[in-house]
């Protein structure tokens, strides 16, 4: 991923974003069976999609800032499709730890 600080002032920042993401998913399936043979069948599928996105922060006090980060993606080049979204909030315990809890979301369009 790429990042360009597009805005920075003393309350808050805002991020653009330009990169890929990896998808990688195996399932497997095992039936055993009493009067037929024993069925295993793995699947494994993988792609990368390109994306592009935004990524901010507002400072609240000294120590609490909520977050934000959305991008899109995929344009036919793994997925048709794909968004990730998270919104949280977070402390700043140091100048280099921050600890953050939200919510975040991810889908996709493959076939």
């Amino acid at each position: 991923m790429l990042e360009y600080r597009a805005f920075e002032a003393k309350w808050g920042f805002l991020d653009v974003l330009a990169g890929a993401r990896v998808y990688a998913f195996t399932t497997s399936l095992h039936l055993q069976g009493n009067l037929l043979p024993d069925l295993d069948i793995t699947r494994h599928v993988s792609w990368v999609d390109p994306i592009i996105g935004m990524k901010g922060r507002i400072q609240i006090s000294h120590w609490f800032f909520i977050n934000a980060y959305g991008d899109v993606g995929g344009f036919g080049a793994g997925s048709e499709f794909t968004w990730q979204a998270l919104l949280g909030s977070g402390i700043q315990v140091s100048r280099w730890f921050a600890l953050i809890a939200g919510y975040r979301a991810l889908g996709y369009d493959f076939r």
